[in-house]
């Protein structure tokens, strides 16, 4: 008896090493090799995934779309800024490579100006009955520019630049405000009915300005203006220019579940930096002269604003980034995040929030980015996960980015601290900024799960120029976690193919397949004229002379980026070995 308890104790002592992170409440680290597929930026510099948007089915072809921009900040003046919308599908997708087969891409089409940094899907305000396509660029010409792109029933099938669309307002020269920037630049946008005529109104707002605009209208909107010639600015905490940072984040929605749309917008350097959310609601009339609503903060509230329907009561909530300030108690908090769920009811949104998000030691700017995943539970308890980004996050390194996913709950209160995450996923290295922007959708390839799209906009993908910054974009699919192909690799676990047991972590990558047999998002590596990196040119060519069809001396093996798949089969069988001992 003494020698089985013995051998039992050993058993337990090296099953618990082998599966480390896994005790029951803990926050499971999903490894980011296993994340994917994952695209990187066409060109060096392009900083892809800055800016995520998920409309839902822009085509009607029952597949969600998503929008994803390269805004190539610093790049060269030969590279154009790109908006990038992709079309679901049931075509299988790329595992890896370069972000290039989208199904539109809108370009900036003027060398140098690299200006798309946001966009907004809208309402449709082009009267088609579609949704449409607010862009923003901000560095374009003198003073910026907004574009309105028709959605059309294709989902914007053929649209390449701003010759395409069909609205356009322009940023000005100001003289009003000598302590802001002469040039307004509008940075921000967004669309919806506050007027209740059935077209949507436009927003647009100026980061530099310290201001927004309100573009009404009971037609189409067509045609170019000045956003000097518009009727209705708001502007707000005037006295504390340039710093109240007014109009650096802005949301809409029917937060009083009256029909009409209503308008947040953030300052969160505003009453010496505590930080404001202001509240317009929408009427017949159009936005009053002054907010109904002001949401107080604490520290830097409204640095990032969301519109969400939180707890599923069919009427919009606003989520509220604050931004944490050193001090003397603690001089690490500068940038510190925690994010603030508003919810809404017919009197209007709460004063205070329902519940509280509260961001981590390491975790900067946590809550700039949040998304409801569908249930993804096992077993499925029909609760929505709630997903966010913390993207200056330092787990490993300073500013590599975080994503938390949280289990759904039926109520939601109080605080709630990050090591409350079911799973948490950290970026690549430092610096580069997983999370920036997420986005989640139901079901884009077909399979019937969701997908949680994550962008990482610093990402280097190499050690050359050529591949600094070029961004990545992952589309996360391992959730739920499943084995459908009966393998013994979960796909939360490294298996990039749950339909087909012989593609797993475990597998031995085979040559000249064109599959990526290992799951490590690298197709056919380490054959001779393979091309293992994520750019278009083949890495080596061969000799004059050579015949490419004889095959490629491939140096087959296991993907070193999934020994945790590895790990968790070699944990069951120690567990085998350990019942057998029993038996015996």
């Amino acid at each position: 008896m003494t020698s089985y308890h013995h051998t039992a104790a050993a058993c337990f002592a090296l099953f618990v090493t082998l599966l480390p992170g896994l005790a029951l409440g803990e926050t499971i680290e999903v490894e980011l090799d296993s994340v994917g597929p994952r695209w990187v930026g066409p060109q060096y510099l392009d900083n892809l995934g800055w800016k995520i948007e998920a409309p839902g089915d822009l085509n009607g072809d029952g597949f969600d779309d998503f929008g994803v921009s390269s805004p190539q900040d610093i790049g060269p003046l030969t590279f154009d800024s790109v908006l990038r919308v992709f079309h679901g599908g049931d075509e299988p997708l790329p595992a890896s490579g370069p972000a290039d087969w989208e199904t539109v891409g809108i370009s900036d089409g003027k060398v140098g100006t690299d200006a798309v940094f946001q966009f907004k899907f809208i309402p449709d305000a082009t009267g088609d009955g579609k949704k449409d396509l607010l862009v923003a660029e901000p560095n374009a010409g003198d003073a910026g520019k907004v574009l309105l792109y028709a959605g059309g029933d294709d989902g914007f099938l053929g649209i390449t630049g701003a010759t395409d669309s069909v609205a356009r307002w322009d940023g000005f020269l100001q003289t009003e405000y000598p302590q802001l920037a002469e040039q307004t630049r509008p940075s921000r946008v967004a669309g919806g009915d506050v007027d209740g005529d059935g077209v949507a109104d436009i927003v647009i707002a100026s980061d530099v300005f310290n201001a927004l605009w309100v573009d009404y209208s009971d037609t189409p909107f067509g045609g170019q203006q000045s956003l000097a010639d518009l009727s209705t600015v708001l502007r707000g905490c005037v006295d504390e220019l340039p710093g109240a940072r007014y109009a650096s984040a802005i949301a809409m929605g029917d937060y009083n579940d009256d029909g009409f749309s209503d308008l947040a917008v953030g300052a969160s350097g505003c009453n010496e930096g505590e930080g404001r959310v202001f509240i317009w609601n929408g009427s017949a009339a159009g936005l009053g002269t002054a907010p109904e609503t002001e949401l107080a903060g604490g520290d830097r509230l409204g640095a990032s604003l969301q519109t969400l329907d939180f707890d599923g009561d069919g009427i919009d909530d606003l989520a509220v980034q604050e931004l944490l300030s050193a001090s003397e108690s603690d001089t690490g908090a500068e940038d510190r995040g925690n994010l603030l769920i508003f919810t809404g009811a017919s009197e209007g949104l709460s004063s205070s929030p329902a519940v509280r998000f509260l961001g981590g030691f390491s975790d900067k700017r946590f809550g700039e980015s949040v998304a409801l995943l569908a249930d993804v539970s096992a077993p499925a308890d029909g609760l929505r996960e709630v997903v966010i980004s913390s993207p200056e996050a330092a787990y490993q390194g300073t500013g590599e980015g975080a994503v938390y996913i949280f289990d759904g709950r039926a109520e939601w209160s109080g605080d709630v601290n990050v090591s409350e995450a079911h799973y948490r996923v950290s970026g690549a290295h430092r610096d580069a900024w997983l999370g920036q922007s997420i986005a989640t959708m139901d079901d884009f390839d077909g399979d019937g799960n969701p997908e949680i799209l994550i962008g990482e906009p610093n990402y280097t993908e190499g050690e050359s120029e050529n591949d600094y910054k070029r961004g990545r974009l992952y589309m996360f699919t391992a959730l739920p976690d499943r084995d459908e192909d009966g393998d013994g690799v979960s796909t939360l676990n490294g298996d990039c193919d749950d339909t087909d047991a012989s593609i797993t972590p475990l597998a031995w990558e085979e040559c000249d397949d064109g599959i990526d047999n290992d799951c490590d998002y690298e197709i056919d590596e380490g054959c001779d004229g393979a091309d293992d990196d994520d750019d278009d040119d083949d890495d080596t060519t061969p000799p004059p002379g050579d015949d490419e069809e004889e095959g490629c001396g491939c140096e087959a093996s296991l993907a070193p980026s999934n020994v945790e798949a590895g790990t968790f089969s070699l944990a069951a069988l120690v567990l085998f070995l350990c019942a057998a001992r029993r038996r015996a």
